[in-house]
């Protein structure tokens, strides 16, 4: 963790790379494998242990992204001379396949049951559903931002340009990929606009608040907040997985602003990519060859 923390110092790895390795270690590693001599640590150790992650239904990447760090501190005991050897870690898979995103039919009902779950005040885990969850879901779908881009999220990072058309300048801290400024669609601008108005109505709003759930200074607890609420939505609306049977979570507002600018064509894979901060090779993997010429013809209207 200390030559990590270093490297950040450095600008040799993202914040958000050294906050994952924290989480993880606390949340998954620390309890399984902290409290063992390392030299005791071989194959059937982490075999075991990877078959338990597993269990609790984490994804293939993310056992895959635990065990790199299990692997890094096994690799730092050999340096230090504390292990003879580095055993060997399991084979892990990680399934790659269609992202599970929502049609504007399902947005448009997702919208609705947000609305109504406001109105009827719907408390989850004793925090009530407010009008953040909606401008959270209407921002992620108008702008293709990741939800750990959101997490940290200021309104210090958002700019109001006007242009040829007005939209947002979106500038993160750090980002998973390529930290270039991101551009939401016109629409994006009208749902700031009235989140900013929300948060200034409660005493938020300004340049160093967080944009979202600005409350919650620990900005972890936030994420799980936004994370379980938009699950109980979800729930409620009958969309908790695709026709396909892919689970959705926040990531699908991701997916579906995506999709949403591949299915109205007026823009490339380069010039979506590059606004997404991911490459065209995986646009096309993951998006563009799930389309059809009749999912183009039934394309809703989009924003971009």
């Amino acid at each position: 963790m200390a030559a990590d923390e270093r490297k950040v110092k450095l600008g040799e790895l993202s914040p958000t790379s050294l906050s994952n390795n924290k989480y993880a270690y606390e949340r998954h590693i620390k309890d399984e494998l902290g409290g063992m001599d390392i030299q005791l640590i071989n194959f059937e150790v982490l075999e075991k242990f990877a078959n338990g992650l597993a269990e609790k239904n984490l994804t293939g990447s993310s056992i895959k992204r635990f065990m790199s760090f299990v692997s890094k501190v096994l690799k730092q005991a050999f340096k230090h001379d504390i292990i003879q050897r580095v055993p060997p870690l399991p084979a892990i898979k990680a399934k790659s396949g269609v992202r599970g995103w929502f049609s504007n039919q399902e947005y448009q009902h997702l919208l609705v049951v947000i609305n109504k779950a406001v109105a009827e005040k719907l408390t989850v885990r004793h925090v009530v559903v407010e009008p953040d969850l909606l401008y959270l879901v209407e921002f992620m779908v108008e702008s293709m931002l990741r939800p750990s881009d959101i997490k940290t999220l200021k309104h210090s990072n958002i700019e109001v340009v006007d242009g040829h058309r007005q939209y947002l300048r979106i500038s993160t801290s750090d980002s998973k990929t390529v930290n270039s400024p991101v551009i939401s669609t016109t629409q994006g601008v009208h749902v700031y606009m009235r989140l900013l108005t929300h948060q200034q109505q409660h005493g938020f709003g300004q340049a160093n608040d967080y944009l979202f759930y600005p409350k919650f200074q620990n900005r972890q607890h936030a994420n799980d907040v936004m994370r379980r609420l938009f699950a109980e939505i979800l729930n409620q609306s009958g969309l908790k997985k695709s026709l396909q049977g892919e689970p959705r979570t926040l990531y699908s507002l991701r997916h579906s602003s995506i999709m949403f600018a591949i299915l109205k064509g007026e823009k490339n894979l380069l010039t979506i990519a590059r606004n997404a901060r991911t490459s065209p090779d995986m646009i096309d993997r993951f998006y563009g060859r799930h389309l059809t010429a009749e999912m183009a013809e039934i394309a809703s209207k989009s924003h971009y």
